[in-house]
């Protein structure tokens, strides 16, 4: 009997903290259910967070979703809900529900992205109520242009563009110059890539059939660091291009863009103005504007014509002090963007920079060195007369210092390549460089292979030999 009590009583302790447990867990009252057994209004909240921590990111959304009308029904403020409905916004875009996610961040706009009249006409408003009332206004504005890049990927040009222009024109976005930086350069990045007739390479309208460079004549000899590739620059849509540019004069205006450089260039090297995604925008502004100049550069390639060594001597000289000029007006801007960028964007500028002064000078270089004539193939040889003469020419060419780079040329390769390696992250534009460097000192600036692995690496494909296998024991 006493053995049996006492079963008795461990049992109860043992019910009553399982009890207390589940109390605690699921507390009874408002906070689980109203008191008609109706959900209250917090239960999809709390689910939305239960479903985010179980990577349920579809079913947190419509809780979150479900909270905020539930929220809205019952009367309960706007700050109830915030948070939630920028959530729910968020995970749709990452889900790709797009129709979703719009509606989401256009509801956002609409209760949070105005400030209300009181606040604007009171005198002197309340501080801590108008400073939050900026940062939910801040954050529409914020929802609106994540919503835009959400776009990019899914929309044609034309439609973004539509997007940007909507997005600069509302309240939210207008009132925060961050923000309105940000809408600017997007457009500007829109139109300028609306403005090529193709799809462009690295962010050059550029074709695909490069110009014809001169055939090398048996007679002469050529630099094998001359035929640098030369895709040809197309026509851009003159329309299209001022409204781009425009757009980034509007953006960078707003910015201290010559305060940010002058620091920068006396030690102050980790100066920041805004976040992060603010000076990437101020960045792909400058650009755009750089890279302007650039395609006007590459445009005026002598090799569009016969040839440049028929050119009577005026005008050469008009076209060297064109092609100077043009040289002189992308290398600051290029250079700004080194300073101003510890990024992508920099080493973007660095490259582009190092294929202008390539070109500038390769094009300098386009007379070809004449050679002796070749002396008679011996009769006994093998050998057409061209392939004799072919030999004789790459023997006797070889010997020569013509080949021989100076260092304002491979200075600029040189930079960018100490630029990338700095960075530590391999980008097409250090792979550039690199490729670029070895075609003007082979033994200066080995390929990256021969150092360590990279997109130059040709995949070797080891033998294997087949598994050997002992014997089996005869029975």
């Amino acid at each position: 009997m006493l053995e049996r009590a006492r079963g008795a009583a461990s049992f109860r302790v043992v019910l009553l903290a399982v009890t207390l447990a589940l109390a605690v867990a699921f507390p009874v009252g408002t906070a689980s259910a109203s008191v008609d057994g109706e959900p209250s209004p917090e239960e999809p909240n709390r689910k939305g967070a239960y479903y985010r921590r179980m990577g349920m990111f579809r079913e947190a959304a419509e809780a979150y979703e479900r909270y905020v009308e539930r929220s809205r029904a019952e009367g309960f403020g706007k700050a109830a809900f915030k948070e939630e409905l920028a959530l729910a916004a968020r995970l749709r875009m990452a889900l790709g529900d797009s129709d979703q996610a719009a509606l989401d961040v256009e509801r956002f706009d609409q209760l949070f992205g105005h400030l209300p009249k009181r606040d604007q006409d009171v005198l002197f408003p309340d501080e801590d109520r108008l400073a939050v009332r900026s940062h939910l206004q801040a954050e529409a504005a914020e929802l609106l242009l994540e919503l835009g890049a959400h776009y990019a990927e899914r929309h044609n040009l034309a439609w973004q563009a539509s997007y940007w222009q909507r997005t600069l024109r509302s309240e939210a976005v207008h009132k925060s110059l961050a923000h309105r930086i940000r809408a600017e350069v997007k457009l500007a990045q829109v139109r300028w890539r609306q403005s090529c007739p193709v799809a462009g390479q690295d962010g050059l309208c550029v074709g695909q059939e490069p110009l014809r460079m001169p055939k090398s004549r048996l007679d002469s000899c050529d630099a094998g660091w001359l035929h640098l590739e030369r895709p040809r620059v197309l026509a851009r849509n003159a329309a299209l291009a001022g409204a781009a540019l425009q757009g980034t004069r509007r953006a960078l205006a707003a910015y201290p863009v010559e305060l940010v450089l002058t620091q920068r260039r006396n030690g102050d090297a980790q100066l920041r103005l805004g976040d992060q995604a603010l000076r990437e925008a101020v960045e792909a502004a400058l650009l755009i504007q750089a890279d302007e100049h650039y395609e006007r550069f590459r445009a005026s390639d002598p090799l569009a014509v016969p040839s440049v060594n028929r050119w009577p001597i005026g005008q050469f000289s008009a076209w060297l002090k064109r092609r100077q000029a043009q040289l002189d007006a992308l290398r600051p801007r290029y250079r700004d963007l080194m300073t101003l960028s510890d990024g992508e964007v920099g080493l973007a500028a660095a490259a582009r920079l190092a294929q202008a002064v390539h070109l500038f000078w390769g094009d300098l270089k386009l007379a070809p060195v004449e050679i002796p004539h070749a002396p008679p193939k011996p009769r006994d040889l093998a050998m057409s007369t061209d392939a004799w003469r072919a030999q004789f020419r790459n023997a006797y060419c070889a010997n020569l210092e013509f080949d021989y780079v100076s260092s304002p040329i491979y200075e600029p390769y040189a930079r960018c390549i100490k630029l990338g390696m700095r960075s530590g992250v391999r980008t097409p534009w250090l792979t550039q460089c690199e490729r670029g460097a070895h075609m003007l000192a082979r033994t200066e600036a080995p390929i990256p292979s021969e150092i360590f692995r990279s997109e130059f690496d040709i995949p070797i494909v080891m033998d294997r030999a087949p598994i050997q296998t002992s014997p089996k024991p005869s029975p």
